[in-house]
């Protein structure tokens, strides 16, 4: 089963928050948009400046994060991403989610794959469902 990482479940398994999704171990294969470091080190940078975490803590997040990155596909943000952004969706969404829920709709329609969506994020969330994703968080 092949499951679409949005970046706020990456942050809650690195972070091992308490309300992160569990049987996640379930999946054989995540694939997420590019843009999923981009936003998860972006948080931790944004945790340290904020001292919610240490210097120590940073680093050693940091290189979490970079091991589960390399485990995950991740797709390019391709003109075609960008183009299917730029249309319209089922609930408004910020643009970085517009980008993640057009990258997992670009791979279901090239692949032929049946993805379950994973976020944290409930506009998300509801967008993936209404376009037939199964969803988890």
């Amino acid at each position: 089963m092949i499951a679409y990482l949005d970046s706020s479940v990456l942050i809650r398994i690195i972070f091992r928050e308490p309300d992160r999704i569990e049987k996640i171990d379930k999946f054989n294969s995540f694939i997420s948009s590019r843009i999923i470091g981009v936003e998860c080190f972006r948080t931790l940078h944004r945790l340290y400046q904020e001292r919610k975490i240490t210097e120590a803590e940073l680093v050693k997040k940091s290189g979490e994060l970079r091991n589960a990155i390399s485990e995950i596909t991740l797709i390019d943000v391709s003109t075609s991403v960008l183009n299917r952004s730029m249309e319209s969706f089922p609930i408004h969404l910020k643009s970085l989610d517009a980008i993640h829920l057009s990258s997992s709709i670009l791979w279901r329609e090239t692949r032929g794959e049946d993805i379950t969506f994973l976020t944290h994020d409930d506009k998300l969330g509801k967008a993936a469902a209404i376009l037939n994703f199964k969803i988890m968080g």
